[in-house]
């Protein structure tokens, strides 16, 4: 047997041998495998000392299974090869291909009777009975793997954006806050100088400089408001929000926020109805906060409803849950656009009356809130007739503190 040496890689080197290895029949043979194979030789002699007892392990797992996949052999002309092998009775089929996919294709061949060597579709039941199915599970645990690895690098990679995003989200929230608290000294100064001017000085302006000045502290009133929505939302985000639990009355919160929002009702000739009964609930939670949830719904009602209309305020008690619902005669919110409430800075298409814009984060607290008290809140509409917010409570909740 003679040896040549060649890096050329062709298509798989087949043979039979009996059950000692030596070659019955060359069925295939590839000169870029640089091997000069005859019948009548030892296949072992191919392959180097560290690979011969690891030859003939592989002609005994042949001989017990009938067949065996991908051993890898080392060639005396220092080159790695897979080797593969089935046997029907005596004889043995043996494929050695230095690579493994191209290996595997060859088996599939003989299944498919596309092989060009008509010798090897005596193995072919042989192929399709045990070494397929072997074949396609490895295939699969290969595919498993790879798309495994796959999924664990994009975990890595989610995690060190998710980790990147935290920290800008934190520095958003820092500076949000640091600006918030920056503006808000200029703006109380602005609305305490006009103030000062319509009160003091009143008689002694026009009608058109009182206008200005009504300008003047509505705006600065609005601003003063994005800057407290600004503070909220930067607390809440951060992991911040603190909850003071403590035992409160519910119509006490509603009749403070009716006292709020009367000057606006008034100004819009919105009639705002308390609808309740004597049995008013009382519930542990934070007080201001849930007062500031419901301002914010009636706020919202009486500015998107039109004038000479009525909003009603209605509480249901139901087990050992309190839920309240602030329902306006709105242009009412349409069905697609409902989920964009409750998210920061989204804006739907409705507008408010006075041509106001909102910056979108009044209900993202409201929302950050409620939940932060274990409870629900949600909002039910219908376009041309009006909207219906509403948040629940248990009236003894567990809270973490």
């Amino acid at each position: 047997m003679n040896i040549t040496d060649s890096s050329q890689e062709r298509a798989p080197f087949i043979l039979t041998t009996d059950k000692s290895g030596k070659i019955l029949e060359v069925v295939r043979k590839e000169e870029g495998y640089g091997l000069n194979i005859n019948v009548g030789d030892y296949i072992v002699e191919l392959f180097d000392d560290l690979s011969t007892q690891k030859f003939f392990n592989f002609m005994m797992e042949i001989n017990t299974k009938g067949f065996t996949l991908g051993w890898r052999l080392n060639l005396k002309i220092l080159k790695e090869v897979f080797l593969s092998g089935v046997t029907d009775n005596n004889t043995f089929l043996i494929i050695l291909s230095f690579s493994y996919n191209t290996m595997l294709k060859e088996l599939m061949k003989m299944d498919s009777q596309e092989t060009d060597k008509p010798e090897t579709t005596l193995f072919s039941n042989k192929v399709k009975q045990i070494v397929l199915p072997e074949i396609k599970d490895n295939t699969l645990y290969d595919e498993i793997s790879r798309l495994n690895n796959e999924l664990v690098n994009i975990h890595r990679d989610m995690a060190k954006k998710n980790a990147e995003l935290e920290k800008l989200n934190e520095l958003k929230n820092q500076f949000l806050g640091m600006a918030a608290h920056d503006i808000r000294k200029p703006i109380t100064i602005i609305m305490y100088a006009g103030d000062s001017l319509v009160n003091e000085a009143s008689d002694r302006l026009t009608e058109e400089h009182l206008e200005y000045l009504k300008y003047i502290n509505n705006a600065a009133g609005s601003m003063e408001q994005i800057v407290n929505d600004f503070l909220d939302i930067s607390i809440i985000e951060s992991g911040k929000l603190y909850l003071n639990i403590e035992e409160v009355e519910l119509q006490r919160l509603i009749k403070n926020s009716i006292t709020l929002n009367t000057p606006l009702a008034l100004k819009k000739k919105v009639t705002v109805i308390n609808e309740h009964n004597s049995d008013a609930p009382r519930f542990f939670a934070d007080g201001p906060k849930i007062e500031q949830v419901i301002t914010n719904f009636l706020s919202n009602a009486i500015e998107h409803t039109k004038s000479d209309t009525i909003v009603r305020i209605e509480t249901m008690l139901k087990e050992e849950t309190v839920t309240l619902s602030v329902k306006d005669e709105g242009p009412g919110i349409p069905q697609e656009e409902l989920t964009m409430l409750f998210k920061p800075f989204e804006r739907t298409s409705i507008k408010k009356n006075n041509g106001e814009k909102s910056i979108g984060l009044g209900l993202t607290i409201a929302r950050k809130i409620i939940e932060a008290h274990n409870g629900k809140i949600w909002v039910e509409s219908t376009v041309g007739e009006g909207s219906i917010f509403s948040f629940s409570l248990a009236l003894n909740p567990e809270y973490e503190i």
